[in-house]
Order: structure tokens, then C-alpha cells, then sequence
């Protein structure tokens, strides 16, 4: 900083007294941007926190950028030697000294003076020999210079290596794209002017470092183009043209420069009788005589000095915002970070830091399920690339349960055959009148288990996402603690685990309570009835044939005697059940239809409306079981429907047994022949099919029906059971098992043990606030000179 302070007093002064007062009071901006660089060195970083404004010197290998730099200086102090000689990035710091004293300092060697600079030459080999070996590697690791006299002008400039396009020695195979990629990260900032080294005798159409620039810079506003080797270009040639910018237009111009050859560096020529050399070459050559005052190396020193003062003037409020927001972040993460662990002896320290840890967790956690997120969840959220985060997730887990659910064939595994099979089997060596219920119950139970595994598989999403909660919760004062983070964790995947168990139970007593009673008697499953018995569920058949009135009465009379027999059944047994004829009662019925002619009971002089009364009556009489729901009577507006009265659509082979003994004598109906309901007969083979193909659909109708609503139950109650159960269980009790399980005495020394990688950090986070703090300092000191 001693530097800075030599410089600034001279500033002052001419800002009070001597004209160009406000010219030279600027030249204190210089060191400032100077010192925010030592500033930022500090800590060892490549590049600063934030862009400053500096001239980065480019071009490609053995273009002259060394001997530019020498030439600005005014001491040879750079490596010289074939190929490529600058090997790492080397950051000069050129300051105006007052006494005729030179000298020059590295960073890396700290309180040093360099009064030699032959022996800075070999500090420069040296250090970059330890960096980057000693058969041409490179390292993109920057050296750090000060150089005062007398003879320059406060200025900041990065000399890079030379853009090369074949590997020697050490050097990797991708060297060219190692030194683009290392240029590239200097001019990209934009802060930085750019000074384009380009040979005089090559084409220009062919640099390098105008290739390069333009990539940054397109239109040219903040580079100047470096024309060496003037005096090498052949005789009748000039390069009037390039410098006037007529070939490649820059808006800050072209500057030709003459550089030492190498008999004059052999010869330790000294660096001013060069510059009166190349004076000279302009005055008398007959193409640059007219330009000749804006060119050589005191121009070039005066032009960079002025445009790096009204850059940094120019950009100095944005540095200033810069350095504050950087500040504020950096404060910020330390807070996350807390203070330093509190010393072992102070139990009762450790106890409060403890307490407030798991207190913060536990908050954290909660408000992330809830759907409270703070900004560090929703960064740590947004870093994982998942997007949603804690109850949202939640919710998505429950809106993919829905469509799992919902997906679920009513028929899922089972096939016509088997629903066939279950009717047989449930009628066992007897043919059934109706459809048997029991096998309707078997298949719906059946059914109803392929609702457990997209239940289940929503708890273990469930548990999955919390136990991503769970990691998220961890903010940066807890992470600091890896053994106080781990055993948080493992205590809350204990909960977790001791909550899920009863919850899959649950989940599979859902299942069970469905499976356990068939609820036929739901309104919304009879309404499903309804729906059947009137969309004539049961198809007729094709074919008919004409059938006597003596077969239709003896029709009415076995439904009249199925309907008594359907509830005589129920009643003995307490259940529903599919039930049989009575076939004495309906023999007798037979007997009175063949000797009369009508209905027992009836005269035979009652009239069809009579009739029609006492069927509607017996109609009203009908069993509770649903399946003879189905199948009874159908009436409209009080009178029974034409043909069979009883409604049967497939009579079963009860009815077939009877037809055959009771009524093939009369000649009017065959054992080959069935009635249907409209009164018609069909063949036998026929009618059989038409059975079981009508059970078949029934029953699946039905089973659809009664799933419908048992997946509206499950789809309902799960949910919520999950949300019982499961998730504000763990909400509930996280804290107060977390304290329970950590927060014991002879755990605390164990349990603050700071991890070294976050007391690493933290120390970074420090030095680099410290650092800014400093930056904010300096920028501040700029009140002082007048630059409005």
C-alpha cells in the first residue's frame, strides 16, 4: 500500500495548484483499481470476485507482445529466448514513482525489492518454472508485478502466452485450445481493453489476436490494434493502410511500434536510445511521416493511460454496486455458516447452539411440507432440478395415485372363462334359476385386491419425498456439523420408518374392510340395478315361434311360485341366497292349468283385468336378493308386460325339466324348444348360449358397477390415511424427538465437531468479506479527487 500512498499525495497536489489539476487528480484511479486487485490476490484466487477494468495484451506466439511491454516500461525484465516465452499470465502494475528510484515486486515474495531486473527476469523463469515445470508447460495461474519509475505512467496491463498452434516439450496436445480458452476468460470481461499485438510484415487479414478480439468485441469499441515489426517490412511496402484502419476498422485506431532486435537485446541496448530510434524511424520514413506523432511508444503509453483512466471513470459506480452486492452475499452466507463451534468446557453454550440447530431444522422441515419454503429451500430445490418442492411434491404424489387408480381395469386378470367358472362353481351340481350370487361376491373380492398395489405404491412415494425434505431441511449452519447432520437424519428416518409400518397396514385394512361385506345395498350400486333391469341388460333371442296360452300361464304360475320360494328361503336362512321353485306347489299349478285352463285360484270366468291385478300383486313381492331383483317381474303403468308375464328373458333348466313333463303332451311345445319373453320359442342349443353369455354380461356389469364405488372409497381414503398416519405424525413429533435423541450431554462434544471442510469455508467467506470491506474502503477513498 505504500505505493498508493506516494502516488495519491502527488496527485492532490496537483489537483490544487497545478494546471491540469482534475487530469492528474485522475491518475489516483489507477492504483486504486491497483489495490483492489492486491486485494482480491489475497487469498490466493485466480480471478478477482468481480470484473476491474485493465488492458490485456494478445496475440500469437512471437508477435512482439514482450518487447511492447519492455518498450512501455522502458527495462528489458521479461523472458527471452525461441518459442514460446511467456508461459503463465503475468499482471503488470505500472506506477509513477517521484524520487528517479526503479524498482519492481512480486506478490508472491512480499516485502522485497527487485532493483535489478535482470533478477526479475529470472524470478519471472523461476516461479514459472515451479509452476509449470521446466520443458514449456503453461499454467493459467497469473504472476503478479509492480513496477515504479519515474519514467512510466500509472497503468495495469496482462501480458498472456501467445497464442501457439503446435505442442512442444511438456505442452498438451489441445495447447492452442488451452491458450484461446485462457485469452478468452481476460477480454471476456468487459471491462478490460484489449490491446491486439499483431507483426507488420504478416497479413492482417491473418492475426490471431484481431480473430480473437473480434469474438468479444465485434464491433471494436474497446480494442486497439498493436502493429510491431514496422521497420522488418519489406522495401516498397508499407503498412499505411492497416494503421490508418482501412483493412480491419477499430474505433480506438491501430499504433505501430518498433520493436528491439535481438542483436540490440544481446546487446543490452538501453530501452530509451530504442525509443529515440524509433522516433526517428517515423520522422524520416516517408509513409508514416505525416502520422508519425501518433504513433511509437510514448504515444501508445499516453493513449492507454488516458482510455484506462475514462474506463475505470466510466465503470467506477458499477464497480462501487459490484462490490456492495458481493458483500452482502458473502455476510449472508456466513450467517448460514454461523459463528465457530463454542469451546468444549461451555456445556451450556454447546446446549443453547444445539437446541437452536434442531429447533431451525425441525421449522425448516415443517415449512417445506407445508408448503412454507424459504429462499435457501427453494434454491437448494431448484439446484436439484426437480422444480416442485416439499407438500407440492406431495400433491403430485397423490394426483399420480388417482390416475394409477383409475386406470385399474374393472377386469383386470379375468377373463370370460373365468367368470364363467365361478358361476358353475357356485352352483355346484345344481343348475341355477338366476345368476348366483356368491359367485358375483367371489369375483368382486377378487377384484377389489388389485386396488392394494397403487395404494402401497403411493406410501412409498410418500416416504421417498419426505425423506427428500428431510435432506433439503439441512441448511448451511447444520451442515457445518456432519455428525450433528447425520444423526438429525437418521433420527427423522427412524420416524419415518416407525410411522410407515402402520401406515401400509392401514392401507391393506382398507382393502380388507371392502372385501369383508359386499354392500349390495348401496344406493348408488342399486341405482347401477336399475340402470340394468331398464337398458333390458339380457338380450332376446332371435328366434321365435309361437307358444299356447297354456304355456304362458304355467309360466306365470313358476314365477309366481319362485317369487313365494325366493322369500320362504331368506327367511329360514337369514341371508340372501339364490333360491329354488317349490315343484310341488307348481305341479298342482300345472294340474289346475291343464284341467281349466287358468291360473289356480282364479274362476274361469275372471276377467284379463282381474288377472293382470293379481300378477301385479304377486309382482310387488319380490325377494331382497339383487340378483331376483333383476330378473322379476317388469311393470308399466299397472299392467304386466304381453306375452310372459313373469319377465324371465332365459328361463333356467328348472323351467326346461317341467316344460318337458308337463306340457309336451299337449302337442303345443317340444323338449327341442324354449319360450322367451315376448312368447316365442327357440331351439334348445340356441337358448343354452344365450344363458351363459347373458350371466356373463350381468355379472360384469355388475362388477363394474360395485368397483366403481369401491374405488371412489380407496381413491378417497387414502390420502388421508397417508396424511394421518404418515406425514403429520412426522411433522408432530420431529422436533420433540430430535431433541429427545440428541440432545444428551455426553453427545454434545461428538456431536459439534466441526466438519474441516466448512471451517475451511467459513475462513474463506471471512478473508472474502474482509477483502471486500477493504474494496468498499478504497473505492470510497475516490471522493477525494474531483472527478465531476
Amino acid at each position: 500500500s505504500g505505493e498508493v500512498g506516494r502516488s495519491r499525495p502527488a496527485a492532490g497536489r496537483l489537483a490544487a495548484g497545478r494546471p491540469g489539476g482534475e487530469y492528474s487528480a485522475m491518475e489516483g484511479l489507477i492504483p486504486v483499481v491497483n489495490r483492489l486487485q492486491d486485494v482480491f490476490n489475497s487469498i490466493g484466487q485466480r480471478r478477482p470476485p468481480l470484473d476491474l477494468p485493465q488492458i490485456v495484451v494478445i496475440g500469437s506466439q512471437s508477435s512482439g507482445k514482450s518487447s511492447v511491454l519492455e518498450s512501455v516500461v522502458g527495462r528489458g525484465f521479461l523472458p527471452r529466448g525461441a518459442g514460446i516465452c511467456t508461459r503463465r499470465p503475468l499482471v503488470l502494475q505500472l506506477y509513477q514513482s517521484e524520487t528517479d528510484e526503479e524498482w519492481a515486486e512480486f506478490l508472491h515474495v512480499p516485502n522485497r525489492k527487485f532493483t535489478d531486473f535482470d533478477e526479475v527476469r529470472r524470478e519471472i523463469e523461476i516461479e514459472t518454472d515451479r509452476e509449470t515445470g521446466r520443458n514449456k508447460g503453461m499454467s493459467s495461474k497469473a504472476i503478479r508485478l509492480k513496477v515504479f519509475s519515474p519514467n512510466v505512467l500509472n497503468l495495469t496491463l496482462v501480458d498472456l502466452p501467445g497464442i501457439t498452434k503446435v505442442p512442444v516439450g511438456d505442452q498438451p496436445k489441445d495447447i492452442e485450445a488451452q491458450t484461446r480458452d485462457m485469452c478468452l476468460d481476460y477480454v471476456s470481461n468487459p471491462l478490460s481493453i484489449i490491446l491486439a499485438v499483431s507483426p507488420a510484415n504478416a497479413d492482417l487479414a491473418n492475426s490471431d489476436a484481431l480473430k480473437l478480439a473480434r469474438e468479444v468485441d465485434p464491433e471494436g469499441h474497446r480494442t486497439i490494434g498493436i502493429l510491431t515489426k514496422l521497420d522488418l517490412v519489406d522495401d516498397g511496402v508499407d503498412a499505411l493502410d492497416a494503421l490508418s484502419g482501412n483493412l480491419i476498422p477499430l474505433k480506438l485506431g491501430y499504433i505501430g511500434i518498433i520493436n528491439r532486435s535481438q542483436a540490440e537485446i544481446n546487446a543490452n541496448t538501453p530501452i530509451q536510445e530504442v525509443r529515440n530510434k524509433e522516433h526517428a524511424f517515423f520522422l524520416n520514413h516517408p509513409s508514416y511521416r505525416a502520422i508519425a506523432s501518433r504513433q511509437g511508444t510514448e504515444f501508445l503509453t499516453k493513449t492507454l493511460n488516458n482510455i484506462l483512466l475514462q474506463h475505470i471513470r466510466e465503470h467506477l459506480p458499477d464497480l462501487k454496486a459490484n462490490v456492495q452486492k458481493q458483500l452482502r452475499e458473502v455476510e449472508r452466507e456466513l450467517a448460514l455458516l454461523g459463528s465457530e463451534a463454542c469451546s468444549a468446557t461451555d456445556r451450556t453454550a454447546q446446549g443453547q447452539l444445539i437446541l437452536s440447530l434442531l429447533s431451525r431444522y425441525s421449522s425448516s422441515f415443517v415449512n417445506s411440507v407445508d408448503g412454507r419454503q424459504t429462499a435457501e429451500l427453494y434454491s437448494s430445490t431448484a439446484a436439484s432440478g426437480s422444480g416442485l418442492c416439499g407438500g407440492a411434491r406431495l400433491s403430485r404424489a397423490f394426483r399420480t395415485f388417482s390416475d394409477k387408480l383409475q386406470g385399474i381395469s374393472p377386469f383386470q386378470n379375468l377373463t370370460d372363462s373365468d367368470i364363467g367358472t365361478a358361476i358353475m362353481n357356485a352352483t355346484g351340481p345344481r343348475p341355477s334359476l338366476f345368476v348366483p350370487e356368491l359367485s358375483f361376491e367371489v369375483l368382486v373380492k377378487r377384484q377389489l385386491g388389485h386396488l392394494q398395489a397403487p395404494a402401497l405404491t403411493c406410501v412409498d412415494d410418500v416416504l421417498e419425498i419426505l425423506q427428500e425434505v428431510a435432506d433439503q431441511a439441512c441448511f448451511a449452519g447444520l451442515a457445518r456439523f456432519e455428525n450433528l447432520r447425520q444423526r438429525v437424519l437418521d433420527t427423522v428416518g427412524d420416524i419415518l420408518a416407525d410411522s410407515v409400518a402402520p401406515t401400509r397396514g392401514m392401507i391393506e385394512n382398507l382393502i380388507r374392510v371392502e372385501q369383508a361385506f359386499i354392500n349390495t345395498s348401496h344406493p348408488d350400486f342399486m341405482s347401477q340395478l336399475h340402470n340394468i333391469r331398464s337398458n333390458n341388460c339380457i338380450p332376446d333371442p332371435v328366434f321365435e315361434y309361437p307358444v299356447s296360452a297354456q304355456a304362458t300361464n304355467a309360466m306365470r304360475v313358476i314365477d309366481s311360485s319362485s317369487s313365494v320360494a325366493s322369500m320362504a328361503s331368506e327367511g329360514r336362512n337369514g341371508r340372501r341366497a339364490t333360491s329354488s321353485i317349490d315343484l310341488d306347489h307348481v305341479t298342482e299349478a300345472l294340474e289346475n292349468v291343464s284341467t281349466n285352463g287358468h291360473h289356480p285360484g282364479t274362476s274361469s270366468n275372471a276377467s284379463s283385468d282381474d288377472e293382470r291385478e293379481g300378477v301385479s300383486a304377486g309382482a310387488t313381492k319380490k325377494s331382497s336378493n339383487f340378483m331376483s331383483f333383476i330378473f322379476n317381474e317388469r311393470v308399466s303403468g299397472g299392467n304386466s308386460t304381453s306375452g310372459l308375464s313373469t319377465g324371465l328373458k332365459a328361463p333356467s333348466p328348472v323351467f326346461t325339466s317341467l316344460a318337458n313333463g308337463g306340457l309336451a303332451n299337449k302337442g303345443t311345445y317340444t323338449p327341442a324348444m324354449r319360450p322367451n319373453a315376448g312368447g316365442a320359442l327357440l331351439p334348445d342349443s340356441l337358448m343354452e348360449e344365450s344363458e351363459a353369455d347373458s350371466q356373463i354380461r350381468i355379472i360384469k356389469r355388475l362388477i363394474e358397477s360395485y368397483l366403481a364405488i369401491s374405488r371412489k372409497n380407496v381413491l378417497d381414503l387414502t390420502p388421508k390415511t397417508i396424511m394421518y398416519f404418515l406425514v403429520n405424525q412426522v411433522k408432530e413429533n420431529v422436533h420433540t424427538e430430535l431433541i429427545r435423541a440428541l440432545y444428551q450431554e455426553d453427545l454434545f462434544d461428538d456431536l459439534l465437531k466441526e466438519d474441516e471442510a466448512v471451517a475451511m469455508m467459513r475462513t474463506n467467506y471471512r478473508e472474502t468479506a474482509e477483502m471486500l470491506r477493504k474494496a468498499m474502503n478504497v473505492l470510497s477513498s475516490v471522493r477525494d479527487f474531483k472527478l465531476s
